[in-house]
């Protein structure tokens, strides 16, 4: 059952390689309420846990940039101070911090690991999850520079504001599912989408309610997931929701 969805992940992320790029637009904001979801086995990949979302951006930003031409779009974007140098340093900031600091600093502070018993902090030291969260992270700019140079054109704009919608759909219909697995056998039907090797706070209750978390580790992480899914849909849309307007504003980030 837990091979079933992975497989089926793939197959998606397969057609919106070879097919329309609209289709990874769509497959990225629908992906991001499974924030739980490890898309390769944690046994095959030494415990790190891949997710949905970042594998897409990645397949956007390779679809976007390995190109005839992506290469010198993606240095000018990086290279001027008009477009996305600012977020070219802090990524070349984010490598040196990651590299460095934990050895820097190892058993100095005490952090909070990402597994195991959340309630207990433990000494820095460097890790598998420094590499993991670097990774993570230079995927998310990545995918800055690739959506600059996507969404110049009003067709993929409007692909894109129908995506956000669907990712916002698609994270209710999560919290609704978790909500409900409180009071009816649904842990069978969310259990194979659950599969990260990080802890998971997913059974906490407060006041005696269950907090709700959809698909993701906890319960903060799907509240912010449904808040920037509601700021992002307010911010794109233009009178009455029709008209995509924000994204626009990345056409002065990307090369003409």
């Amino acid at each position: 059952m837990t091979l079933l969805p992975i497989l089926v992940f793939w197959a998606l992320l397969a057609w919106g390689m070879a097919g329309p790029r609209s289709v990874l637009l769509y497959l990225f904001f629908a992906t991001m309420p499974f924030g739980a979801f490890a898309v390769l086995p944690t046994g095959l990949t030494g415990g790190l846990t891949f997710t949905s979302t970042p594998m897409v951006a990645l397949a956007l930003v390779l679809r976007t940039f390995v190109r005839p031409g992506g290469a010198g779009a993606l240095l000018g974007m990086a290279l001027r101070p008009e477009r996305l140098l600012l977020l070219a340093a802090f990524g070349v900031v984010a490598v040196i911090v990651t590299l460095f600091m934990p050895r820097l600093f190892a058993g100095v502070i005490e952090v909070v690991p990402v597994r195991g018993d959340l309630d207990q902090t433990v000494p820095l030291r460097p890790n598998q999850q420094n590499i993991s969260q670097l990774a993570y992270l230079l995927i998310a700019l990545a995918s800055v520079f690739a959506f600059a140079r996507l969404l110049r054109g009003p067709r993929l704009r409007q692909h894109a504001y129908r995506a956000l919608c669907l990712g916002g759909a698609v994270a209710v219909l999560t919290g609704l599912l978790d909500l409900a697995s409180g009071s009816l056998p649904l842990n069978g039907l969310l259990a194979p989408f659950r599969t990260a090797s990080y802890a998971l706070a997913v059974d906490v209750e407060v006041l005696g309610g269950k907090r709700v978390v959809g698909l993701m580790p906890e319960a903060s992480a799907y509240g912010g997931l449904c808040l920037a899914s509601c700021a992002r849909s307010i911010s794109i849309a233009g009178p009455c929701g029709r008209e995509p307007c924000a994204t626009s504003r990345l056409h002065s980030w990307s090369l003409p």
